[in-house]
């Protein structure tokens, strides 16, 4: 599942733009600013511990290549893009 967040808020305010992807038990977040975040909702299903730098990079490398082929997909291939086999999850 991708989700794109918000660029201004009701007031026209701006607010932190944000790219995430939901797969499995993880939720994975790229914010406009650069920041990213990993987190593990099996043991932390209140996103308290960004586990973005101490995880598997193979992992977290598979999650920032499938975030950014969704985010350029249409039609069939963002099918492609959502089924895409991911590294083994612990």
């Amino acid at each position: 599942m991708l989700c794109i967040g918000p660029k201004d808020d009701r007031h026209g305010e701006p607010n932190l733009a944000y790219h995430a992807l939901r797969v499995k038990d993880f939720s994975y977040v790229e914010y406009a600013t650069g920041e990213r975040k990993l987190y593990y909702l099996g043991r932390d299903p209140y996103q308290l511990l960004n586990i973005y730098q101490s995880d598997d990079q193979n992992f977290v490398s598979s999650l920032t290549a499938r975030l950014a082929a969704l985010k350029q997909c249409a039609g069939a291939t963002c099918r492609s893009a959502e089924n895409a086999t991911l590294p083994t999850v612990r």
